[in-house]
């Protein structure tokens, strides 16, 4: 008797959540990685969207089902736009640890991993950084309580979004690009000062192999670099997690 009454008044409830935590979890920072077993996604995706389960208004079985389509397709939409903001921070952090990893010469680590898996040095370094502090703030359990609170702004039977779904994904990944060419750009521009210098050497000395003069010398540089630069980065990272619950914020007021 109980498990029909869940099903009569809370099954399609259960459905539109897990619509909504899956888009959630397939962009999320830490949450949308490999190395979490796709079981585990699951059982996460299950239990969060149950215990969520009591904010909710039952949604009657007989809804037609053009409606339950709709609903599940914009459920799942808010947990992706949600996710999104969340992986602008690190994909940002990502995005420039690879340009930097291009300019510095360690880009060639990518094609010479024994693991045979793309990852960049350096991009792998500023990326876990990134992930530190964002953890360290609780900027997963930000997400989640949007998620939550999504609920009174978002219901769950809705089969219509008052928003540009194309503008928003445009908007934030041009705003992802331009934070990781901020990230990156002082040690971009260390490093073109250093190409133009060695360029002048080359050309001064012709009898010195800049080549192979050029690159340990980039890459001690970017090493003492990157030791000046680490505390900035974090602190970037503490401001964007911090703007995250502000965004999110933002997102669900309207």
């Amino acid at each position: 008797m109980e498990l029909f009454d869940f099903v009569e008044t809370q099954f399609l409830n259960w459905g539109m959540l897990i619509s909504r935590i899956t888009g959630m979890f397939i962009i999320t920072p830490l949450l949308s990685g490999r190395f979490i077993p796709t079981t585990v996604k699951v059982f996460l995706v299950l239990s969060l969207s149950y215990m969520m389960l009591p904010q909710t208004n039952s949604i009657p079985l007989n809804t037609p089902v053009i409606h339950i389509v709709l609903s599940l397709t914009n459920n799942f939409i808010v947990g992706f736009a949600m996710g999104l903001m969340a992986f602008m921070i690190l994909g940002a952090f990502s995005i420039a640890g690879e340009l930097l990893g291009v300019e510095s010469g360690f880009g060639l680590a990518t094609s010479m991993d024994p693991t045979m898996e793309e990852s960049p040095i350096i991009g792998q370094f500023v990326f876990l950084l990134a992930i530190f502090v964002f953890i360290s703030l609780n900027g997963h359990l930000v997400v989640y309580e949007a998620i939550l609170d999504s609920i009174k702004i978002f219901p769950l039977d809705l089969d219509f979004l008052d928003f540009n779904f194309t503008k928003f994904i445009t908007t934030k990944f041009v705003e992802m690009f331009f934070i990781a060419l901020k990230i990156g750009l002082p040690v971009i521009g260390y490093m073109f000062i250093i190409n133009v210098l060695l360029g002048i050497l080359s050309r001064l000395v012709p009898q010195m192999n800049v080549f192979m003069v050029g690159i340990p010398l980039k890459s001690l540089l970017v090493f003492l670099i990157f030791l000046g630069m680490v505390p900035l980065w974090a602190e970037t990272s503490a401001k964007l997690t911090i703007l995250l619950e502000k965004t999110l914020e933002h997102f669900l007021s309207g």
